[in-house]
């Protein structure tokens, strides 16, 4: 099992809006994943963005401040609209 999550309901200018984010770094791979709703597993069709690089882990832990601070509002600008599941 991997915890993640789903973005549900994406319009196409969603889906090339993360596609242009993502770049040309990422192998998109269709996939299927089982979400739990109301104590039901659901199976949905679904795409992953698999990085396609050398592993390249930051010096740095992940951290919320930073995210929030330099890369929040340009998240919100592209997931604008879409329903959040996860």
């Amino acid at each position: 099992m991997v915890d993640g999550i789903l973005l549900h309901q994406l319009t196409d200018l969603h889906y090339r809006k993360v596609k242009a984010f993502a770049g040309t770094s990422y192998d998109i791979v269709p996939v299927t994943v089982y979400v739990e709703r109301a104590r039901t597993r659901v199976k949905v069709e679904a795409n992953v963005f698999v990085w396609k690089g050398d592993i390249e882990l930051a010096d740095t832990p992940w951290n919320l401040e930073d995210f929030v601070r330099d890369k929040l509002s340009t998240w919100l600008n592209i997931f604008s609209g879409a329903e959040l599941v996860g």
